[in-house]
């Protein structure tokens, strides 16, 4: 069962009580995602595929993992999955702690890319968007069947 949409009016609340310039805009299939990801700096979720929108259009993205929500994000992947797939690799960060969050925006914000760059240069190394990857998986499952 799906109980993220009970929670919109405490995610909304939340951000409510953040200071600063924070766009607070009640999406729950009002808008086009592709468009708001295309027009930000930095995307903020848990595990939504927003973030791999995020990092396929280069920008920046966050994993948000506090530890109730890691907790809970964990037990609803059966203890294999502890992260969002694509922090490994640097794709995208993940903060766990409220003022990890602060600093990491902040980061994003008022930086000259300390924070952007790397994450820029992974999701350019490790997130083809040549064309290519329908052949590229062709490719992995003739030479897996061929073991």
């Amino acid at each position: 069962m799906n109980d993220f949409p009970a929670e919109a009016e405490l995610w909304q609340k939340t951000l409510a009580g953040l200071r600063g310039p924070v766009v607070i805009y009640d999406f729950f299939g009002q808008c086009n995602m592709v468009e708001i990801v295309a027009a930000s700096d930095v995307v903020c979720s848990i595990s939504s595929t927003v973030l791999l929108d995020a990092a396929v259009m280069r920008r920046g993205a966050i994993s948000i993992m506090l530890p109730p929500i890691k907790e809970r994000f964990r037990d609803q992947m059966g203890g294999v999955i502890e992260q969002y797939p694509l922090v490994p690799f640097g794709c995208c960060l993940e903060v766990v702690s409220a003022g990890e969050l602060i600093a990491k925006l902040a980061g994003f914000i008022g930086s000259k890319g300390e924070v952007q760059n790397p994450l820029r240069q992974a999701q350019e190394e490790h997130i083809n968007i040549d064309g290519q990857n329908a052949a590229r998986v062709v490719n992995l499952i003739e030479s897996i069947s061929r073991v």
